[in-house]
């Protein structure tokens, strides 16, 4: 994510913020998420020989359906040993843990100023994490070697 505005970066909502593309990832990782959610429901709800473990699935995934509608990503979530068996064959992208990596001038490496730290609010360690770097550093250094 890139934090200034520059007349050299292209951005498909014209203008850049990165605490609202931050939000948006998140809110399209949910949905891609809610999606597999309910077309298993589906399958479960069709299917005419339900089991005991497909009672359990649905369960599990009611609730995991209800806190991604509440916009908690699986990743914030308390998930049980017997749950995480349940999904296991799910791979939600919201489970994953995600950084969120800033493009940021050499001027504001190491400081918290007010963009990274509102994307640090948004974010929940251990499993999300907000890293400053500097591109422009990253280039030099590397026509160094």
């Amino acid at each position: 994510m890139c934090i200034r505005d520059s007349a050299n970066i292209m951005h498909p909502l014209e203008t850049i913020d990165a605490v609202r593309d931050a939000e948006n990832l998140n809110n399209e990782l949910m949905l891609a998420d809610l999606l597999i959610i309910e077309k298993r429901l589906e399958r479960i709800d069709k299917d005419a020989k339900k089991t005991n473990y497909q009672d359990l699935e649905k369960a599990v995934l009611l609730q995991f359906k209800d806190l991604l509608y509440g916009g908690t990503p699986v990743r914030n979530m308390e998930i049980s040993p017997q749950d995480d068996h349940v999904i296991i064959g799910f791979r939600f992208l919201t489970q994953k843990s995600l950084i969120i990596l800033v493009n940021t001038s050499e001027n504001d490496l190491g400081k918290e100023n007010t963009i990274i730290g509102k994307l640090k609010t948004l974010t929940s360690p251990p499993f999300t994490q907000v890293i400053a770097m500097s591109a422009k550093i990253e280039s030099e250094m590397a026509h160094l070697s």
